[in-house]
């Protein structure tokens, strides 16, 4: 049994065709896993467009504020609803430095204007 946390309430984000800059989660929403062993991220994207270029959802980690930051998982396409698990146990995959954040990449800018609207919860242990 764990604790769950709102990591990422539901939210839309929108962009120019000719936006490419990176968007980047709050601090104040970052998931910080200092005394977890475990958790895992409950991610629901109900939407997604990019015209002809790529959105991507990346979930990143970090052992401080300052970086560097490290990909976990990335998410490309349409409708996504999965449940990542990552650990931070010694020897473990897919491991989890102290905290987690997502951010929006734009590869390229399109002739389109691009959209998301994406939850994500967590459950530590």
């Amino acid at each position: 049994m764990g604790i769950s946390i709102p990591m990422q309430p539901l939210v839309t984000y929108k962009g120019a065709a000719t936006s490419t800059t990176p968007i980047i989660q709050p601090a104040a929403l970052w998931l910080n896993g200092q005394d977890a062993m475990e958790t895992g991220l409950d991610i629901l994207i109900l939407q997604q467009a990019a015209g002809t270029g790529t959105l991507n959802l990346v979930l990143e980690t970090s052992i401080s504020a300052e970086g560097p930051w490290t990909p976990l998982a990335t998410f490309t396409g349409g409708y996504c609803k999965t449940t990542k698990y990552f650990t931070a146990r010694e020897g473990g995959t897919d491991k989890f430095q102290r905290f987690i954040r997502w951010k929006l990449d734009r590869s390229a800018p399109t002739l389109a204007e691009w959209y998301i609207t994406f939850r994500i919860c967590a459950t530590v242990r």
